[in-house]
């Protein structure tokens, strides 16, 4: 017996390994594909992956590779296999067994057996067991727990983004409010020239006035600035013949003053001097 079961230790390791869970399979051949790497990719080492955009990856990729497009029921199913998530921040799993470039590994990722028939021969009922593989799967590695936070921080960005929309369409309307009161400003100088423009036309003599009122003015303009000239060609033709006169003036006065010294010494000259 012993040495039965001795041969049969020794020749375990020459079976051929498990085949990969179809589940393995298909998010390993997800994560290869290069054309969604900008949803799901691995990291940097290749040690784990990372969904970057849950939201596109649930609506766009699940349905083609898996039989829902649920999230949460893809993140489940990372717990029942044994995934870890890695940072607390994103959406990265790992699992000792699940690296870039080693499929021959996928293998031995087998899928975690319900707490309850661990160590127990001949395992349970089948309601039981979906019973008990529904608890590993809701409390393991803190999957829920992860994403209710994750919902709660994406929660505060979207409260903070409502806050930041008010604030930009408050300062839009009263942008429109100051653009409205141009238009309305606007609209009134306008219907006034109309009405201006619909009076004009049932008062024809209005308007030739007003067409007729630059000209004029233009003329009274000119007669003023003509009777300005005449008044001071007047003024300095006055000027000129004062001067006249009071040249003529004061050259008679001089002949008048030497006419009567001349007569004065006349008169000395004929009575001469007195008889002794």
């Amino acid at each position: 017996m012993n040495t039965r079961r001795g041969g049969q230790a020794q020749r375990e390791p020459a079976r051929a390994p498990n085949p990969p869970a179809p589940f393995i399979i298909k998010t390993y051949e997800l994560i290869e594909d290069p054309s969604t790497d900008e949803i799901i990719s691995w990291n940097e080492d290749g040690t784990s992956f990372i969904v970057w955009k849950n939201a596109e990856f649930a609506r766009d990729l699940l349905h083609l590779h898996f039989k829902h497009s649920n999230f949460s029921s893809f993140v489940r199913q990372l717990n029942t296999y044994g995934f870890r998530k890695v940072d607390p921040d994103r959406w990265e799993f790992a699992n000792e067994l699940f690296l870039r470039g080693q499929r021959h590994l996928l293998g031995g990722i087998v899928r975690r057996k319900p707490a309850a028939d661990v160590g127990r021969p001949g395992g349970s009922a089948p309601g039981r067991d979906a019973g008990a593989l529904s608890a590993v799967e809701l409390g393991a590695y803190g999957g829920l727990a992860a994403e209710v936070e994750t919902l709660q921080r994406d929660k505060r960005l979207l409260v903070t983004e409502v806050i930041r929309l008010r604030q930009a369409q408050a300062g839009t309307e009263a942008t429109l409010h100051g653009l409205q009161h141009r238009l309305d400003v606007t609209e009134a100088r306008q219907q006034q020239m109309v009405g201006f423009l619909a009076k004009a036309m049932h008062h024809p003599a209005l308007v030739q006035q007003f067409m007729g009122g630059a000209p004029a003015l233009q003329r009274i303009d000119d007669g003023r600035r003509r009777k300005k000239r005449r008044g001071g060609r007047a003024r300095a033709a006055g000027a000129d013949s004062d001067s006249e006169g009071s040249v003529e003036d004061s050259v008679a006065g001089q002949g008048a003053a030497s006419s009567t010294s001349t007569a004065g010494a006349d008169s000395g000259v004929t009575g001469g001097a007195p008889p002794p």
